[in-house]
């Protein structure tokens, strides 16, 4: 009755930050943004890979002195749709917006 625990969303967000160009602290907010969302229990059941994309673009919105990153782009370096990012982005911003 061992189940396999689901993957943890930090362990893409190097790889998608890698991808797409974004600068380290974005990433380092990204992984700040995905802790939170962890504290807050919103990420059972989401896909970690759109967890992960969502965050970069989270964290991107926050920080206007790097350069834009579309959520095409992110879903394209991620496989996951522009829908799962955009929905996982919204509920994201909702819970960081009083950080």
């Amino acid at each position: 009755d061992l189940g396999i625990p689901p993957a943890d969303p930090e362990l893409y967000v190097g790889r998608l930050a890698d991808e797409t160009g974004v600068s380290e602290a974005v990433e380092r907010r990204a992984l700040a943004i995905l802790s939170r969302t962890k504290e807050a229990d919103r990420h059972s059941g989401r896909n970690p890979v759109g967890l992960a994309a969502a965050a970069i673009y989270t964290a991107l919105t926050e920080r206007h002195d790097d350069p834009p990153v579309s959520q095409r782009e992110l879903s394209d370096a991620s496989g996951v749709g522009t829908v799962t990012i955009r929905r996982s982005y919204q509920a994201m911003a909702d819970l960081v917006a009083d950080d």
